[in-house]
């Protein structure tokens, strides 16, 4: 009587990680449903659905093919008969019972790519929204998402200036985010959280994208209305004439405070705090003339050395 082959996809490591792919799969369908037909969702409905689910999906097929491994390598440290061991299953499309199911695994990958790619992609848009920022790292990012939604900027997503285009920032700032993740997790981050100055990117690169320096706005005047802390709430408002003026040679000579904008300036500082607040020295180089003006507030005249600080 012949001996039946050992089948070695018939372990506890690829049958747990069978269950964890379905489950996995059966859960991000569910919430999906529950994202789209939900008018507000929860911040954590997301992290679920595109951060938490996915990995467990990922880890759920590593469990299938360790589990071939592990079984295969078992297998054959125990006795190596070739003629006793299926490492792997048995196709035979002659068949009918093993093209329905080389049809179905077929189908199933034809499914899972489309939605991979879908789940990737909504995956990539919530890490980068203010929900993420804001709601799901709430402990530590809500003064600054408290903030962010009663500013002016309320409409425009952090990411959009904290990462801005490309892919090479947005890799950058997720390895970024797992120091700061181990940070929460060990509970040893600042507080209060201090400004994200050195890690921000080019002011070129974002701000200018809905800020356009090159526009001429010329004088504007900007009323702020405040009132008197007495019981007729005297007004009191402050006009301020902003020289915002502009760099585009076209219309009127660089002026304003958009002039250190003109891309035949160079601006240079030395900030002597950490903060970058603290500015005794500024050096502004006309590249046209080479003309160098330095403004300093330290008491020192231009011809004296620069202050100790970073350029």
């Amino acid at each position: 009587m012949a001996t039946r082959p050992r089948r070695a996809w018939r372990n506890v490591l690829t049958y747990t990680g069978g269950i964890l792919v379905a489950l996995s799969l059966l859960f991000i369908v569910n919430l999906l449903f529950l994202d789209l037909v939900t008018p507000e969702p929860s911040a954590y409905l997301g992290m679920f659905t595109f951060l938490i689910l996915p990995v467990v999906l990922i880890l759920g097929v590593l469990l299938i093919v360790v589990g071939l491994l592990f079984a295969r390598f078992r297998m054959w440290w125990r006795n190596g008969e070739e003629g006793t061991v299926e490492y792997y299953p048995r196709i035979d499309l002659n068949l009918p019972g093993h093209r329905k199911v080389l049809m179905i695994v077929a189908g199933a990958i034809c499914l899972m790519i489309p939605f991979v790619g879908f789940m990737s992609y909504e995956g990539y848009h919530y890490t980068d929204s203010n929900e993420f920022c804001g709601r799901v790292c709430h402990q530590v990012m809500k003064p600054q998402y408290v903030a962010h939604e009663r500013s002016p900027h309320s409409r425009v997503e952090c990411a959009t200036c904290h990462i801005g285009r490309g892919a090479s920032w947005y890799v950058k700032s997720k390895l970024s985010g797992l120091r700061q993740v181990k940070a929460v997790l060990l509970d040893s981050y600042p507080r209060p959280i201090p400004p994200a100055i050195r890690e921000l990117r080019p002011a070129r690169e974002t701000c200018e994208r809905c800020h356009w320096p090159q526009k001429f706005y010329g004088n504007q005047l900007i009323t702020i209305n405040h009132f008197a802390a007495d019981e007729a709430s005297t007004p009191r408002p402050i006009q301020m004439m902003m020289k915002t003026g502009g760099n585009d040679p076209s219309v009127a000579p660089p002026s304003g405070v958009h002039w250190h904008m003109a891309l035949g300036h160079t601006i240079e500082f030395i900030a002597t705090d950490e903060a970058l607040q603290d500015i005794p020295w500024v050096r502004a180089t006309d590249h046209e003339t080479g003309a160098q003006r330095i403004y300093r507030s330290d008491g020192l005249t231009s011809k004296d050395p620069p202050p100790d600080g970073q350029l």
